[in-house]
């Protein structure tokens, strides 16, 4: 059973996303790595350390992946001003623009030292200007902070690792940032993959303990920002992955792109390709928004400007999963509509994938509802079956099933448990011969929840 409240938190998980999934990763991001001019040999140890990793991160996610300064040329911003143009400016793959060195702010700009001309942050923002595609810079060099204000913008993640131009010693962050990316240490929402947020969380927190323990004073205030203000936030912003603290002039939280940004990915999300991706960030950042406008709206409003983003929402994983296929009829006419090829409307209504489930579950709201759409093989009558579980205390509720001019009304069965699962006549329908669809929806719901409902099967009746 789940309340109204978990309602949005079951949403934003969203786990009814079978392991089936379809799309493969067609699009690949770029990690453009650039190591700056070290100063000294212990700083170039550690800087080529760093970029070791963030590489072996990039390979492992099988990202294209460009190293600049590491090279006998002598002139890197060229080479970082050629890796851009180099681009494509449009399109869903991540671009991620990653800083290992120092940085200096002086007279007002602040800049990343490279070997011949420094890349400054006003330069920078030039050359991303053109980017339509998400972007993430992580500046792991001293003094960055300014470079959040200059480079701030939509669909673009800012990193810095110190909070303004005046915190100038050597800058830590940059070795946990490392250590993180690849890492699942770091995967504070347990989906098996470290989101850009996480390593920034625990980078944060790392370099933090660092000082705390060695009694030092921190030079060092690592930020991030993806609302586009241009302000960022520390990782003491951040209770999970969720902010706990209200951003000025009711602004957007930042984290919710972070979050998506993930470089190596897990197997389970590895299977959607770029463009699913930028739509869900699309529509889990809308959610956000709404998320934070919660204590000013009464809940009937507030689940009534919920609902049609999570249909989108649904709608997005039905196309990415498969699910919203036309069904084709077995070798005898028999149709089967299994629960992991529904498309699901609603809030809380999702596919349970488990074995020991394997069905569409946590039918709680009566607004919520499934559907099929089938390909019949011969036009007549069909016998109506539904494989139903539901458990001791729920029973009762009324169900229909939608068909065309065809209607089934019935009561569900309580079966004792809702992994007790049994198949149930429940009528018939005429249906004509070609493209048709099913819907189950709630007529009432006396109890906590509808049922759990594994499949509907048409069978042809004799002569038919």
């Amino acid at each position: 059973m789940i309340p109204k409240q978990l309602a949005l938190a079951l949403l934003l998980g969203l786990g009814f996303v079978s392991a089936t999934a379809a799309a493969t990763n067609s699009v690949q991001p770029t990690v453009i790595i650039v190591v700056g001019a070290a100063g000294e040999e212990e700083f170039g140890k550690q800087f080529t350390e760093w970029s070791t990793k963030w590489t072996a991160a990039a390979a492992k996610a099988s990202a294209k992946s460009v190293l600049i300064g590491t090279s006998k040329e002598t002139n890197d911003l060229a080479q970082v001003e050629s890796a851009l143009s180099a681009e494509t400016k449009e399109t869903d793959a991540e671009l991620w623009l990653v800083l290992i060195g120092h940085g200096t702010f002086t007279a007002n700009e602040a800049a990343f030292n490279l070997r011949g001309p420094d890349l400054t942050a006003a330069r920078l923002a030039t050359l991303l200007k053109p980017f339509k595609r998400p972007v993430a810079v992580i500046d792991c060099s001293s003094a960055s902070g300014p470079f959040v204000s200059a480079l701030a913008g939509q669909n673009r993640v800012i990193v810095s690792a110190t909070r303004s131009g005046s915190e100038v010693n050597f800058a830590r962050f940059g070795q946990h940032m490392a250590d993180a990316i690849g890492s699942t240490e770091a995967d504070l929402d347990k989906d098996g993959q470290t989101s850009l947020l996480e390593a920034f969380i625990l980078g944060s927190a790392r370099t933090q303990e660092f000082y705390k323990s060695n009694e030092r004073l921190a030079t060092e205030h690592a930020l991030l920002d993806d609302n586009g203000d241009g302000l960022g936030v520390q990782g003491d912003w951040f209770r999970g992955v969720r902010a706990v603290k209200k951003p000025k002039d009711n602004a957007t939280a930042d984290g919710t792109l972070a979050n998506q940004f993930v470089l190596v990915r897990s197997d389970a999300e590895n299977r959607f390709d770029a463009a699913f991706r930028a739509r869900r960030s699309q529509l889990e950042g809308e959610l956000e928004k709404l998320r934070q406008l919660k204590a000013t709206l009464s809940e009937a409003d507030y689940l009534a400007r919920m609902e049609p983003i999570a249909h989108a929402l649904a709608r997005t994983y039905a196309h990415a999963d498969g699910r919203g296929a036309v069904i084709a009829p077995q070798a005898d006419g028999q149709i089967s509509l299994l629960a992991r090829d529904a498309v699901v409307h609603g809030l809380v209504l999702r596919y349970e994938p488990q074995p020991h489930k394997n069905t569409l579950g946590y039918w709680t709201r009566t607004n919520d509802w499934a559907a099929w759409s089938f390909t019949s093989s011969k036009a007549g009558d069909y016998d109506v079956e539904i494989l139903q579980a539901c458990g001791k205390g729920s029973g009762g509720s009324r169900i229909a099933l939608l068909s065309g001019t065809n209607r089934i009304e019935t009561a569900v069965f309580e079966t004792g448990a809702f992994t007790n699962f049994v198949w149930r006549s429940i009528g018939s329908m005429t249906l004509p011969t070609g493209t048709n669809s099913i819907e189950v929806r709630v007529v009432s719901k006396p109890g906590g929840a509808v049922m759990d409902l594994r499949e509907v099967r048409l069978k042809p009746k004799s002569g038919t």
